[in-house]
């Protein structure tokens, strides 16, 4: 009886085993394409980008303006900019608490669509929140 079920074990295993293979999908909630820095440089381009002032202090105004396009290039195993984006500044030191961001002109309050190819005029007012603390360890997030 033990062979037996041994005997019919091996190929229940593997088809298990391809199964799962082929019908898991990418895990995709720990940011691990974003850290590859190939498909970061396929995505957007930035130009022109200007940062006033460069030092502040806590509650001072920064702006952010500058331009950007979405790849024709867009890698196709990444969400496309044509279905939903976001405008969004991420920063490792101080943390700062945007005021307004704008895309031609419009408020970016919500997500919106980006076009391939096209190119966007951006403008972001951030308020300085604490001076050399991430946002990540600050209770108020």
């Amino acid at each position: 009886m033990i062979k037996k079920m041994k005997i019919w074990q091996l190929p229940l295993m593997v088809i298990c085993l391809v199964g799962f293979q082929l019908y898991s999908d990418v895990v995709l909630a720990h940011g691990e394409r974003a850290q590859q820095a190939g498909i970061r440089m396929r995505t957007m381009y930035w130009w022109d980008v200007d940062v006033q002032p460069t030092t502040v202090k806590v509650g001072d105004i920064v702006t952010i303006t500058g331009k950007f396009m979405p790849s024709s290039f867009w890698p196709e195993h990444l969400a496309s900019s044509e279905v939903a984006s976001f405008m969004n500044i991420g920063v490792p030191g101080p943390a700062f608490l945007r005021m307004h961001s704008y895309v031609n002109g419009t408020p970016m309050v919500r997500s919106t669509r980006f076009f391939r190819g096209k190119e966007y005029h951006f403008k972001v007012i951030l308020k300085a929140r604490q001076t050399g603390v991430p946002c990540a360890s600050c209770c108020q997030c």
